[in-house]
């Protein structure tokens, strides 16, 4: 009987532990969600009427218990209970941050402290930037928190029952900087640590923010978006060439701003001359074993690939806009040896959504942008006269051997949905 009875006791237990860790998952999708919505976290609950505490549009403090009544979840504690614990990082929280300062906050960090997790410090400050910041972290203190709770002045405090645990447990009590997570473990009779905590990085609670529609408004507003498509119209009132554009074709261009739409390949040479030109190629830009170019004059050009380049593309001065919707391949067919995209002068940007390969591009004076969606190999990017930098839709930067990054030109990563410098 007594044996059946510990088997029952340990059952309970165990289903206890799994329904908190449920309940910690739902308020960390709670706080997250409380932050997209109004830009900044909830301030703990410092005198336990579930109710955020602020004083002058600052938080009274950044430690206590869950806002359970701010929040409208956790108000039932956890599976024993006793009131979830909430740390915060000042960096999110009152006074109300509004967009688009909210959506570019890339650098807010925790002052001092640190959060221990599974054993291994993670350093809240500045100073030891090496692994993640935590914008707030939610705990529970498990089977045996009415001990630890139990004359305690506040949510953390050495004193009451804190004063009286291991020092593994007394971590998630008492006032210092330090919180810790880990495997449950006991000894005999007494639990060594069995507390359940969840945290989410600061970069990781931006990053959903920026996501919402709130940093997605008209203007400079917009969080920036570097694979993000032009909105131009290169349908309306464009002249249309309904076939292959080849050695006997012909289609009127002028120093005027020209619209034009080749519905087929790009055989031969095509030159946009002068002026705002808008043009959309719904095929490839492809060989046809003679040097052949796509070329504008100055203006501020737009053009869209919708297939594959294989040959050169030049661009002179202007804020040029060029897209192309599949790869890159500049030797895989021609013979010639100088085939290239050059930008020109001029603030532009190229987005490249698949695999780039034996290519060179050069980017001339003014500021610079590219994106690449797909694989490197053997490219090299310039922008002597001017400054550029490669957006790389991957977490880790290509070898040397297969990207070469001229003076002028750095390189960013994407890493859990945020463009920062590669590792």
């Amino acid at each position: 009987m007594a044996g059946g009875m510990g088997l029952m006791s340990a059952t309970s237990d165990v289903a206890k532990y799994k329904a908190t860790q449920g309940q910690l998952a739902e308020i960390k999708t709670g706080l997250s969600s409380y932050y997209t919505q109004f830009f900044r976290l909830p301030c703990p609950d410092t005198d336990g009427d579930g109710v955020e505490d602020f004083v002058s549009g600052n938080c009274t403090n950044s430690r206590g218990f869950l806002p359970h009544v701010t929040l409208g979840i956790g108000g039932n504690g956890d599976a024993w209970g006793e009131r979830f614990k909430y740390v915060i990082s000042p960096k999110f929280v009152l006074p109300v941050v509004t967009p688009p300062t909210a959506c570019y906050s890339a650098n807010m960090r925790e002052p001092t402290g640190k959060v221990i997790v599974n054993d291994l410090v993670v350093p809240l400050s500045s100073a030891n930037p090496v692994m993640d910041f935590a914008a707030f972290a939610v705990l529970s203190t498990g089977k045996n928190g009415r001990q630890t709770n139990a004359g305690m002045s506040s949510a953390f405090s050495d004193d009451g029952g804190c004063a009286t645990l291991n020092e593994r447990e007394r971590e998630n009590c008492n006032n210092d900087s330090v919180l810790r997570t880990g495997t449950p473990m006991s000894d005999s009779n007494t639990i060594v640590f069995d507390d359940m905590l969840v945290w989410i990085g600061d970069m990781q609670l931006i990053s959903l923010l920026r996501q919402t529609e709130a940093c997605k408004i008209s203007g400079e507003s917009k969080a920036f978006d570097p694979s993000e498509k032009t909105n131009t119209d290169f349908v309306a009132n464009a002249t249309n060439y309904n076939s292959d554009y080849g050695y006997f074709s012909y289609i009127p261009t002028s120093n005027s701003d020209d619209k034009v739409v080749i519905k087929g390949n790009v055989y031969e040479s095509f030159d946009l001359g002068n002026g705002n030109n808008v043009l959309l190629v719904k095929g490839d830009i492809s060989n046809s074993g003679f040097l052949n170019v796509l070329q504008a004059g100055s203006g501020s050009d737009v053009i869209r690939v919708e297939g594959s380049v294989y040959e050169s593309i030049r661009l002179g001065s202007g804020n040029d806009q060029l897209e192309i919707q599949d790869g890159v391949d500049l030797n895989s067919f021609a013979p010639f040896n100088n085939e290239e995209i050059n930008m020109g002068a001029g603030d532009d940007q190229i987005r490249i959504y698949g695999n780039v390969r034996d290519t060179e591009i050069k980017l001339g004076s003014g500021t610079n942008t590219i994106y690449i969606g797909g694989s490197i190999s053997s490219v090299r990017i310039t922008a002597d006269e001017g400054t550029g930098v490669l957006y790389y839709n991957s977490d880790t930067k290509p070898s040397s051997s297969t990207l070469t990054l001229g003076s002028g030109v750095t390189i960013k990563c994407k890493i859990n949905n945020l463009w920062t410098n590669c590792p």
